[in-house]
């Protein structure tokens, strides 16, 4: 690390679980601040937060130009930042994995990720330690508002003798302003952090009143153009008064200056790729099996590992499955579900709907099943369209959730409860498509493949070869790593 002149941790105590008592004790946490980052981008090359700027061309900008107006900022000195969060596989042998807290630079074409800080997840108190960590990054955000170093700790407590520096640079012009428009997620982290109602709630969702109540008048399954819950859109206020209501304390991260729960995006990869998706898939490899030669289950899976293999080599599929058993299909007691990771699960689209379209003379179920598939295919091409066609692809995804829902009733009609079960990640994908896209463009500009490939780096980043395992040396390993990275980066 000699002669690394990237902005240095900022120790902050952090309450965490102590595993051998399990009470909650504090420890001290390293983080990387954002206004510090960026400063030190600043500093280094001259211009480069300039390109950075959001332009009338970028998705971001009608979002940024309402969060400028709101706050009195010139858009032409405003840098749009983003927030991710994830847990990832971590010591697998230790059976534990890393919460990665991360963030990046909206309008930044390289997507670099930058690491704000990660834990293990056995250490966690939840909302406690959470909290906690955004509490500094919100007081970062707030002089990023400012444009301004900040003239005390966090805590408003005085500088440590670790923070000379930043007691010299007290009070000084950034030369810039920035601010959080955009927290990415899975739906556990957004449970985890900003108490976000589960799926499985009978109010299933933080954007509007939909519910996951069969029959009730605002049932997620009522899926047109008139269905109640699109009159019950939440703006953030309400959305804090109804966590109010609840007895909850809405997360410290909504101290960021104005992040609303808008802001909190519906997230093509979990949402589509393993939710409706890999639903949709299961579904239809279900089917198909007693369709397949073979005399029992496991060879008729045999048969349709032998067709997905011959459509990999023909299409020349970037990301496979090793592998196609039973249990991935379909568990015991469970609906159909397409097991895999995201992208492979995506690639097995095509093949899915050529499947399908090959019964679909047969009769009118595999009919709709087939038109379901080829929506799903056209809304999933759309993603690489520019501009974003999002009249036609909000129409698409009402047309899929009105099939997916037929389905369902077909099948209760039957006494099925468990094939073509409609799930509240369908009322999502609404939110998502019909809601989301029209505002900030394609789900590719902010699905979060790049933050889960750069969440394994950290993950592996952080692992340690010997001595104590602890939340402060795991973080202190982390962010030491990309410290050193990022200093080869700007030597080489």
């Amino acid at each position: 690390m000699k002669g690394c002149t990237f902005p240095p941790e900022y120790w902050v105590h952090v309450p965490v679980l102590n595993r051998d008592t399990q009470e909650v004790e504090e420890v001290p946490l390293p983080v990387l601040l954002p206004h510090e980052v960026l400063a030190h981008f600043n500093e280094k090359e001259s211009g480069l937060l300039a390109s950075w700027l959001p332009t009338p061309g970028h998705t971001i900008f009608h979002t940024a130009q309402q969060w400028c107006d709101t706050l009195g900022v010139n858009i032409r000195e405003m840098i749009p930042l983003g927030l991710h969060g994830d847990g990832v596989p971590f010591a697998s042998k230790m059976r534990d994995s890393l919460e990665c807290i991360s963030w990046n630079i909206i309008t930044d074409p390289s997507g670099l990720r930058i690491l704000f800080t990660c834990f293990p997840k056995s250490y966690s108190t939840g909302r406690e330690t959470w909290d906690a960590l955004f509490a500094v990054f919100s007081w970062s955000m707030r002089h990023l508002l400012l444009g301004a170093w900040p003239t005390a700790r966090h805590d408003g407590q005085p500088w440590l003798s670790t923070d000379r520096n930043r007691q010299n640079m007290g009070g000084k012009h950034l030369g810039f302003c920035g601010g959080l428009l955009q927290v990415r997620g899975d739906w556990m982290f957004y449970k985890l952090v900003f108490d976000f109602p589960q799926w499985t709630s009978k109010l299933c969702c933080w954007r509007c009143g939909a519910r996951n109540t069969a029959g009730h008048e605002h049932d997620f399954r009522e899926v047109g153009q008139n269905a109640a819950w699109r009159q019950l859109r939440y703006t953030g206020v309400d959305f804090n008064n109804r966590l109010r209501d609840e007895g909850i304390v809405p997360s410290t991260l909504f101290s960021c200056p104005r992040l609303t729960v808008d802001m909190v995006m519906v997230d093509w990869l979990h949402t589509m790729d393993q939710g409706v998706l890999a639903d949709v898939i299961g579904n239809v490899f279900w089917e198909v099996l007693p369709l397949m030669s073979g005399g029992n289950r496991g060879e008729q899976v045999k048969s349709l590992w032998s067709l997905v293999r011959n459509y990999y080599l023909q299409a020349k599929v970037p990301d496979r499955l090793d592998n196609l058993t039973e249990e991935m299909i379909k568990g015991s007691g469970r609906a159909p579900k397409q097991r895999g990771r995201a992208a492979q699960v995506r690639y097995l689209l095509p093949f899915a709907a050529r499947l399908a379209e090959s019964f679909a003379h047969t009769d009118s179920h595999w009919h709709t099943v087939a038109t379901l598939l080829d929506y799903l295919l056209k809304l999933t091409m759309m993603n690489k369209h520019r501009p974003y066609p999002a009249e036609d692809a909000a129409e698409l995804s009402r047309k899929i959730a009105l099939l997916f829902t037929a389905l369902e009733h077909e099948a209760l009609a039957k006494g099925d409860a468990v094939n073509w079960r409609c799930k509240p990640k369908v009322h999502l994908m609404q939110e998502l498509i019909e809601y989301q896209c029209a505002l900030v463009g394609s789900p590719c500009e902010y699905w979060t493949y790049k933050d889960e490939t750069w969440g394994a780096w950290v993950s592996r980043a952080c692992m340690r070869r010997g001595g104590m395992k602890s939340a402060t040396n795991v973080a202190y390993s982390g962010i030491r790593r990309f410290r050193y990275l990022m200093h080869r980066a700007e030597t080489d």
